[in-house]
């Protein structure tokens, strides 16, 4: 590919142009907690979340939020007026902030034994497609963003196979064909892609002899044997009265730099009207209900590859003007004739004996503290029923990845 330079031509058009945003992430295992999580940060993951699970059929649920966030905040960064006040208020973004968010982004890049955290920003200009100097210092050094020319118009299946390519060496090959062939037409002006990738050991393993076939309660409330994983150590756990007296368990990740957390409600049949209770501050004191514990935990293997059309979550908390005739996106070309006109997530999770493997891929297409506690006998966390879960990056408090398990026998 051909680095973008500053003297493109002007825009094939005065229609509205098309521009991809792709987001990837991938994550193995998580490890220490903060107690509670960034507002900002949690609000856009909870309200994401609960948009897709509102949406969900009794289906499995795994979306990235931070994935989303990456990509979002590359489009802001080239937003004016109310196209950029429904991106900030939404993301939880002000002017000042945009500092330490591509810092944020530089901290979790990370990698040693056991584990690995690292996230990529890419972005694809059409040859013909002039993009404002200062934006392009932006999204390449702020954003630390591969900057490619490619030929929408002419050539859509190859930049198209570029994309794809690059998104699947930064997933590690756990996201392939983000984009199918004749998803990319000749009017797309931009892609921009972030790409997470995250795979860590649990910081105390479960032995694989110990995973036995166990009975799980479905949300139809019939029964299917699933592989459940078992083991007996402290653990930092707790019951939370806000969201109906769920059972909250952290577990750690090597190196203790990401934990997955789990909310398992108290009743069989609670999963919808726990998600339904769920918001930012009852999330934040149910993670301030843990104590260091005896756990004897019981969590099944699972597995789930989820696709998404983002449009009308993203409208819903807020972010309506860039999909429409209205959007001001002139900061990224000057062009007023910029929306967007399609953002798409791809996520894939993997939970086993030895940790937890994830990716995820999102694309918007534009046109035109702590106590311990010894109690008296092991606390119980069963998760034989539908639960929710996250994982997130502990120093950042950002949330990585954030699910539903439903059915751990479904990988779809």
């Amino acid at each position: 590919m051909v680095p973008l330079s500053n003297d493109f031509s002007e825009p094939r058009s005065s229609r509205f142009l098309p521009i991809f945003l792709i987001i990837v992430a991938t994550v193995s295992e998580p490890a220490f907690c903060t107690r509670t999580m960034d507002v900002s940060t949690a609000k856009f993951s909870v309200d994401l979340f609960k948009s897709i699970a509102t949406a969900s059929n009794n289906e499995n649920i795994v979306v990235s939020p931070f994935s989303v966030e990456a990509a979002l905040s590359m489009v802001l960064a080239g937003a004016k007026g109310s196209s950029k006040s429904q991106l900030q208020s939404s993301l939880g973004i002000d002017d000042s902030s945009i500092r330490s968010l591509t810092d944020k982004y530089r901290s979790i890049n990370k990698a040693s034994d056991g584990y690995t955290l690292r996230s990529a920003n890419g972005l694809f200009a059409d040859n013909k497609f002039q993009l404002l100097p200062e934006y392009q210092r932006m999204i390449g050094s702020d954003f630390d963003a591969k900057i490619s020319s490619v030929n929408f118009a002419q050539e859509a299946e190859q930049a198209r196979q570029d994309i794809n390519k690059f998104v699947e060496e930064k997933t590690n090959g756990k996201i392939s064909n983000l984009f199918a062939q004749g998803s990319l037409s000749t009017d797309t002006q931009l892609v921009l892609v972030n790409a997470v990738y995250f795979k860590a050991d649990w910081d105390k393993q479960f032995k694989k002899g110990s995973t036995t076939s166990q009975p799980f309660a479905l949300a139809n409330g019939q029964n299917k044997n699933v592989q459940l994983m078992t083991m007996s150590d402290k653990f930092l756990y707790g019951e939370s009265e806000v969201i109906g007296g769920a059972q909250v368990l952290e577990m750690r990740y090597k190196k203790g730099e990401a934990s997955m957390i789990f909310l398992l409600p108290k009743e069989k049949n609670g999963f919808r009207a726990m998600v339904d209770g769920l918001t930012t501050s009852a999330l934040n004191e149910a993670l301030q209900s843990v104590f260091e514990n005896k756990v004897e935990v019981f969590i099944p293997k699972f597995k789930a590859t989820k696709e998404y059309q983002m449009n009308n979550h993203l409208q819903k908390l807020g972010i309506q003007d860039v999909f429409s005739n209205s959007a001001d996106l002139s900061g990224i070309s000057g062009s007023p004739n910029l929306k967007i006109s399609k953002v798409v997530q791809k996520v894939f999770v993997e939970v086993d004996e030895k940790g937890t493997e994830a990716a995820a891929a999102t694309g918007i297409q534009i046109v035109p503290l702590m106590a311990i506690i010894e109690p008296e006998e092991p606390k119980v966390f069963r998760a034989d029923r539908p639960f929710l879960y996250l994982i997130r990056h502990n120093p950042t408090s950002t949330v990585l990845f954030m699910g539903a398990v439903l059915d751990p026998t479904v990988d779809t």
